[in-house]
């Protein structure tokens, strides 16, 4: 999925999954687009037996989602600026290779004298920099793949730019629509994990660019300064004899006489008479702004353009083909209705343990799951299981041998104490039966808070006794293996409206996990 695509749809997500009123996004625009999407895709499937999403089904997402874009954009203009603007892309960003030029034309200026050593920095120091850099590139690549990212300064200006422009656009939207602000929030949470990927390969890019352009300032700068001014080339050292000055220009400048024919000094007076002594005052410089020219274009220019271009090559590969986000399947069961594969409502069977679901919270469940899988699902509440009838429960579960497909949602009362012969049978037969089925069928296992926080709601220890109890029942389902979630669904039931967190919540204790 491209970059740009990928950007509309977890937006678009962001804002359905926050924003349940309907206040950014109205719930018939909603429903509009999905009728038209479901109209288009022509019953096409949208996940496979294992849960995940078909390729139909990411199409059907995006469809959905460029149906939803332009009234976001009409409603809300400063939206458009987020989903037309590719991310690590901005004016400000070209200051680096600009910088970088500007470093080495005064490179080329930094002896003010009208003499060249060849022995000397910047041309040495800038080959030695480069080959440093490289061996730590190389080393980083195969130490951590393709988690290996750019310099510090490349990457922290690419991320500060990026996030500086959204923290702008959220603030913005903060001051004028409070559900807004919340959607960006959540939407800059899931794209931050996308979107590096992105910042690491125009890191690269930006890092490569700009240490040509050092070297290429350099070799412009000694060029335009050569056309006014004559300079003499030579060489002075403390330490070098002129065995070792010369074994030196053979390393250093070798490649560069091999490809440009001009000869360097093969023998110990040739050396000599470019010591810059009482008796010497060096060459002519020409030949040797030539060589320092190709010296720093084959070890600076050229390789740091190739990998400029694979680093551009890289990002473009990644703008093209964003890797798809975890938890689409959900969301495409609620935006979509998918269940068993096709666009319809998620099946979810309730069964409750030794506790009565009526009113509000009975209620609060429906809206729960209809808000999770879909405004289309259908709820099928079996009769109480009680205390007692666990044994005869499970062997009935044991011998049930049907296809089994949906979500099978158990529920128990968090003021009751988890015991391993009671609840812990029910619970496991719950988990038995889903493993069986080995299908899209998954478990949740909701541990409904309401009666407690009813019982102890005026106590002034209640926080304290609340996470106890928590803990406990988070002990009892991990001894089952299974995830519980903890919600209070007379609440939801009276509010009208699942809020965003607890469908979140319900999405992470769905059993087993859903496939990634």
């Amino acid at each position: 999925m491209h970059e740009r695509d990928l950007r509309a749809l977890l937006l678009v997500r962001a804002i359905e999954e926050t924003d349940t009123e309907g206040a950014v996004l109205p719930q018939g625009d909603r429903e509009t687009a999905t009728r038209e999407t479901l109209r288009a895709a022509r019953g096409e499937e949208v996940l496979r037996s294992d849960g995940t999403l078909t390729r139909a089904g990411e199409r059907m997402l995006l469809d959905r989602a460029r149906r939803l874009e332009p009234g976001l954009v009409t409603r809300h203009p400063a939206l458009e600026s987020l989903l037309a603007s590719a991310p690590a892309r901005h004016w400000s960003l070209h200051l680096l290779p600009l910088g970088g030029l500007v470093l080495g034309l005064a490179l080329s200026a930094l002896d003010e004298s009208r003499r060249i050593n060849i022995l000397a920095f910047p041309l040495i120091g800038l080959v030695l920099w480069n080959l440093v850099a490289y061996a730590v590139l190389l080393a980083a690549r195969l130490a951590r793949g393709e988690r290996s990212g750019p310099t510090p300064l490349a990457g922290s200006l690419l991320t500060r730019v990026r996030n500086r422009r959204f923290a702008t656009l959220r603030a913005r939207a903060g001051r004028i629509h409070a559900p807004l602000a919340r959607a960006l929030e959540r939407f800059g949470r899931e794209w931050q994990a996308i979107v590096m990927p992105l910042v690491v390969a125009s890191g690269r890019r930006l890092m490569h660019l700009t240490a040509a352009c050092v070297a290429g300032g350099l070799i412009v700068g000694m060029y335009v300064r050569g056309l006014v001014f004559r300079y003499e080339a030579g060489w002075e050292s403390t330490f070098l004899g002129p065995q070792g000055v010369q074994m030196l220009l053979n390393a250093v400048y070798g490649p560069a006489a091999a490809l440009t024919g001009i000869a360097l000094p093969s023998s110990t007076a040739q050396i000599l008479e470019l010591e810059w002594s009482a008796a010497s005052a060096g060459a002519d410089a020409a030949p040797w702004i030539h060589l320092i020219a190709v010296t720093a274009a084959f070890y600076v220019v050229v390789p740091r353009l190739v990998l400029a271009g694979l680093a551009t090559f890289e990002r473009r590969r990644r703008e093209r083909h964003a890797p798809v986000p975890t938890g689409l399947e959900s969301y495409a069961r609620r935006a979509l209705g998918a269940a068993g594969g096709r666009a319809s409502g998620l099946r979810t069977t309730v069964a409750s343990y030794a506790y009565e679901l009526e009113g509000d919270r009975r209620e609060g469940l429906t809206r729960l799951v209809r808000a999770a899988f879909g405004p289309s699902s259908q709820v099928q509440l079996e009769p109480l299981l009680r205390y007692g009838d666990e044994d005869e429960y499970a062997e009935h579960l044991n011998a049930d041998e049907a296809p089994l497909e949906g979500c099978l949602l158990g529920v128990m009362n968090l003021a009751a104490t988890p015991e391993a012969e009671n609840h812990g049978i029910v619970v496991t037969s719950w988990r038995d039966r889903i493993t069986r089925a080995r299908g899209t069928a998954r478990l949740l296992f909701v541990v409904d808070e309401g009666p407690f926080l009813e019982r102890y709601g005026s106590d002034p220890s209640l926080a304290p006794r609340l996470e106890e109890r928590r803990e406990l029942w988070r002990s009892f389902a991990r001894a089952c293996g299974v995830p519980a979630l903890f919600t209070d669904l007379g609440r939801i039931g009276r509010a009208g409206a699942a809020d965003p967190e607890a469908i979140a919540a319900l999405n992470r204790a769905l059993w087993p996990a859903e496939s990634r």
